[in-house]
């Protein structure tokens, strides 16, 4: 470690000339002591400890006109604390401490006015359809997502960009003796083409993988219109696997993605994505199928896969989500109304929130409904509520709970209960988030489940 630090230091100073030199320094720091009613047990856990120094080093530019060569590179110390106790009591956890350093070029290119030309590699080609997927944890995307020898992305290459007009990716590796080893890649988007105040994207992408049997064709679009009331996107990705062997089959991959705002009171986002087989053969169609599973929300529960969460395991041909929001502030009604529905034709989900704030208080309620018919044709019911009051300087207090219960077509139900309260003070350190609270994954138990008495805690973070 300490070798491999003196190195960079040497090499910052003898390109320190010719270079410019930006410095980062960021890091996290949580300590956490924690009381566990079950084990008995009081110890600290949990460390989320990370420090980082970044340094990036890029070649000074030239006067605007110019033509110039561009280097950038990063340079990343990283010191972090990991907690590799697997399940284990609180008293058997052991903190270890690791240090590491990352070197990486991330640009090399030449620059002229309005252009450049990247020669490191063939960039990603542009993706446009991607919709809104987890409800209760974030606002992460679901995209259909091609296998890793069959993305227009990441290649040894050429980059070309001109600004405001198009940009494209060059790469190829061909073995002109052995037909087998022809890896060639080609793609080019545009770049906000506007066509009478509809805003226009497109690409197109050639791709031929050695081995694989196959050509990749890839074609995207996505269009927009915006006015002072109305904002609206349509974006789709397409992808033809075209046989150039026998005894592969061809196929054809899609997803559509629609998003509307209305004067922010209507809000609208739905996707949906398909694998279609274009011609039939016994062959598999391992090597280029798609794979649409989404890493799904697991609910903090003592039963697996049920909770405020969607719930979907394996491979789907078809996908289809939908999320809309109505914001009844406009008709003088303090609440905010969200409904979402997920993979409505696998594993269907539906779930229904509403948001207030009332006398300080922020209030939001919640219930939802998935009938999981790979686990048993159980149909999954919850509804719960989450409850915040901030009072200063003492700070955020909330309350959230979460009733579960799982009926199945034959046979009792099995139920369970979250809580959790906490307590979080952000003004009383400077720097410092300060928490103190309760947790349980499951407050009842049954005969079925397992009871969780849970754990109090209190911690410090501080990050910079």
């Amino acid at each position: 470690m300490k070798k491999t630090i003196a190195i960079l230091l040497v090499a910052i100073m003898a390109v320190s000339s010719v270079f410019a030199l930006d410095a980062t320094l960021s890091g996290k720091f949580t300590s956490k002591l924690a009381y566990d009613l079950d084990k008995n047990v009081l110890a600290f856990s949990e460390p989320d400890n990370k420090l980082s120094l970044k340094l990036a080093l890029s070649t000074e530019t030239a006067n605007e006109g110019d033509i110039y060569a561009l280097v950038k590179a990063d340079m990343e110390l990283i010191w972090n604390a990991e907690d590799t106790a697997k399940g284990g009591a609180l008293n058997e956890t052991l903190m270890v401490l690791d240090g590491d350093s990352k070197f990486e070029i991330s640009e090399v290119g030449i620059y002229g006015q309005g252009w450049n030309l990247s020669i490191l590699k063939a960039a990603e080609m542009p993706k446009y359809a991607k919709g809104w997927e987890t409800y209760n944890d974030g606002d992460d995307n679901v995209d259909l997502t091609l296998p890793k020898e069959a993305a227009f992305k990441d290649d040894l290459g050429l980059t070309v960009t001109i600004d405001n007009l198009l940009k494209a990716g060059v790469a190829m590796n061909i073995d002109f003796d052995k037909d087998a080893s022809k890896n060639a890649l080609a793609w080019v988007s545009t770049n906000d083409l506007n066509f009478a105040g509809v805003v226009v994207n497109g690409a197109v992408g050639l791709k031929k993988v050695a081995g694989s049997g196959y050509a990749l064709l890839g074609l995207g679009l996505e269009a927009g219109f915006e006015n002072d009331s109305l904002s609206a996107t349509v974006a789709s990705d397409m992808a033809f696997a075209i046989p150039t062997e026998k005894n592969v089959d061809s196929e054809f991959e899609f997803d559509v993605a629609a998003n509307v705002n209305y004067a922010d009171m209507v809000t609208a986002d739905i996707y949906y994505a398909s694998v279609t087989e274009l011609a039939g053969t016994d062959a598999p169609l391992d090597t280029y199928q798609v794979d649409m599973t989404v890493d799904m929300v697991k609910p903090e529960t003592t039963f697996d896969s049920i909770g405020r969460g969607f719930v979907s395991e394996g491979t789907v041909n078809d996908y289809l989500s939908a999320k809309v929001g109505f914001d009844m502030n406009a008709f003088d009604v303090p609440v905010k109304l969200t409904f979402a529905a997920m993979d409505v034709v696998n594993n269907p989900y539906f779930d229904l929130e509403a948001a207030t704030a009332v006398a300080g208080f922020d209030i939001t309620a919640f219930a939802g409904y998935q009938y999981l018919k790979d686990k048993g044709k159980n149909n999954a019911i919850h509804v719960g509520a989450e409850v915040a009051y901030s009072i200063e300087p003492v700070g955020k207090l909330s309350a959230k709970t979460t009733f579960l219960t799982m009926i199945p077509e034959e046979g009792d139900a099995t139920n369970a209960m979250s809580l959790e309260l906490g307590l979080e003070n952000t003004t009383l350190v400077t720097g410092a988030t300060l928490k103190a609270g309760y947790k349980t994954a499951n407050i009842i138990g049954s005969d079925y489940v397992v009871q969780d008495k849970g754990e109090v805690y209190v911690s410090a973070t501080i990050e910079f």
